[in-house]
């Protein structure tokens, strides 16, 4: 890998690496990233990749799933963005597109989902995201939101592939206040399809989250928090068939060392 500021405003990145198996071969593998300051609000970023991923253990060998005769998923991958940056606030539009083989995915067979190989498919969409900070006092206030869009189609079809949606957003808004956070977090989830021929398809969904979470800084840290999920009670699902909880509630302590 190899970094070089060719001047304070411009970078760029090249690496280029194998993986060495005893199972599957890799091919050569490379990524190429830049950033460009060309104002001090607006920075262009590039990136291009050819990228390697070998099956896990869980999706070889997971008792009554696995498949031992999986491929490993090789794709490359383009992706353009532009950063804007306002004060505190920060705007980020990203377009990409992602060529691939012999995608892996897990994919629901009756009533027990498997790992597959999906031969060619080809992956493009937008992401915008932004992201809102100030400082008052001792206390904070965070803004998020995200929205993708993503069109995801075996090579030579137009059916999208399944469960799989074209519309996605979050948002999220925290305060913190010394130690303790309080948050809420909401999910648009557009509608997906659950047949590969596009015809049986999941409405789509949103949900909200509150939550406070206090930090003590014992050992390596101390969260204590609680949450009320699902908080309006909205009939939802993920899975064909498979209904989610209705608005329930989870109690958490979490202990670094």
């Amino acid at each position: 890998l190899m970094k070089h500021w060719m001047s304070p405003k411009f970078r760029y990145e090249v690496g280029i690496r194998g993986e060495v198996s005893d199972v599957y071969d890799s091919p050569l593998l490379f990524s190429f990233r830049t950033n460009y300051a060309i104002t001090n609000f607006y920075t262009l970023k590039l990136n291009a990749s050819r990228n390697f991923r070998m099956p896990t253990y869980n999706d070889l060998y997971w008792q009554g799933s696995g498949n031992p005769d999986l491929n490993p998923e090789t794709s490359y991958q383009a992706e353009i963005g532009n950063e804007f940056t306002f004060g505190s606030a920060v705007i980020s539009l990203t377009g990409y597109y992602i060529k691939l083989r012999d995608m892996l995915r897990w994919i629901p067979q009756g009533s027990v989902w498997m790992p597959e190989n999906v031969g060619r498919v080809n992956t493009y969409g937008g992401e915008a995201v932004v992201s809102w900070t100030k400082e008052i006092g001792s206390s904070r206030i965070e803004l998020n939101g995200t929205y993708a869009y993503t069109v995801s189609n075996e090579e030579g079809k137009k059916e999208q592939l399944i469960y799989v949606p074209f519309h996605k957003a979050t948002f999220s808004l925290a305060y913190s206040i010394k130690n303790i956070t309080a948050y809420y977090r909401y999910l648009f989830n557009g509608s997906v399809f659950y047949t590969s021929d596009n015809q049986s398809e999941i409405n789509a969904f949103d949900i909200a989250t509150f939550g406070a979470e206090y930090h003590a800084n014992l050992f390596k840290g101390i969260d204590i928090g609680a949450q009320l999920l699902n908080a309006f009670n909205k009939e939802y699902q993920n899975v064909a068939t498979r209904p989610m909880p209705g608005r329930n509630y989870n109690i958490y302590l979490n202990i670094k060392f």
